[in-house]
């Protein structure tokens, strides 16, 4: 799946129908958007759940929102190892 920042100085990217989404919010047919370009950070995990960062190991140490992978313990389901940044390319997006 592919993400996009709607502008260089967004922290968080969306999916393609995320961006819709703020089009429409906007009233707009067609917006330039930037590629987000994935990276892998080896210290540190994202938690889908609260958006940010986190060491790895404290998921299940000290959010309530842990659910192991495999019901017991473990690696979160809520766990990833993909950060995304904003690259040059840019995209149109038209509704």
């Amino acid at each position: 799946m592919k993400y996009y920042f709607i502008n260089q100085h967004d922290e968080n990217c969306t999916s393609k129908e995320g961006v819709i989404e703020h089009m429409k919010l906007l009233g707009l047919s067609e917006l330039e958007v930037n590629e987000a370009e994935r990276l892998y950070i080896d210290c540190e995990a994202w938690c889908k759940v609260v958006g940010l960062p986190t060491e790895i190991g404290e998921c299940g140490k000290k959010c309530d929102d842990y659910k192991p992978r495999n019901g017991k313990s473990g690696c979160c389901v809520h766990y990833s190892k993909s950060f995304y940044e904003c690259s040059d390319k840019k995209v149109k997006i038209k509704i």
